[in-house]
């Protein structure tokens, strides 16, 4: 290895440390505006070779509903809130556990236990 190439490393990581969100195509851009002329693949290998990356960014979560509707419970019985559970037995086998809850008062109003749940059975 060079002394060019330890030095472009040494600028591709400055450079990820400054602008995290960017990747090596800008990153080839923003070293060659000094007039110098790198090749945009060396810039890629190095880029990959020191194992930089663009974290991912995360996705917002939508709201379901109108805006304007509060969700939280003001009484007994206003809300409820529904979950299904798996676990497993000793065996291997799993267990579906179905589970509705009262959110004003944290009660446990059914909890349905089968090795498998099907929207056919609450009928």
């Amino acid at each position: 290895m060079s002394t060019k190439d330890e030095l472009l490393r040494g600028k591709l990581h400055a450079f990820s440390v400054e602008f995290p969100r960017w990747g090596w195509r800008k990153a080839h851009w923003y070293l060659t505006q000094d007039g110098s002329v790198i090749n945009r693949k060396k810039i890629q290998r190095l880029w990959r070779a020191e194992g930089l990356k663009v974290p991912y960014k995360s996705k917002k979560k939508c709201r379901r509903g109108k805006g304007d509707v509060k969700l939280k419970a003001l009484q007994p019985d206003h809300v409820w809130a529904a979950d299904f559970q798996t676990d497993e037995t000793s065996d291997g086998r799993q267990l579906r556990f179905f589970n509705v809850v009262d959110e004003y008062t944290k009660e446990n109003l059914l909890q349905y236990v089968d090795r498998s749940i099907t929207p056919r059975q609450g009928r």
